[in-house]
């Protein structure tokens, strides 16, 4: 039957959807695990290297900037 390997999955899905409180706020969340990635002399760095790194740190700094 082509339900049976389902239910494990459905059975966490109701699970997971029971559990009591709300969800942890992602921002907040974010910033307390993120840090702005710091490039010294000696790294050797691509172009696209360069780009995820400018892509984390403006992120960082839009949503984690002190008020």
């Amino acid at each position: 039957m082509p339900l049976k390997p389902m239910w494990p999955g459905l059975l966490i899905l109701m699970l997971s959807s029971c559990a009591g409180g709300r969800a942890t706020e992602p921002v907040r969340d974010y910033c307390l695990l993120s840090k702005p990635i710091l490039v010294s002399r000696q790294d050797f760095l691509t172009k696209g290297t360069a780009t995820q790194i400018l892509a984390n740190n403006e992120t960082f700094a839009k949503l984690c900037r002190k008020e």
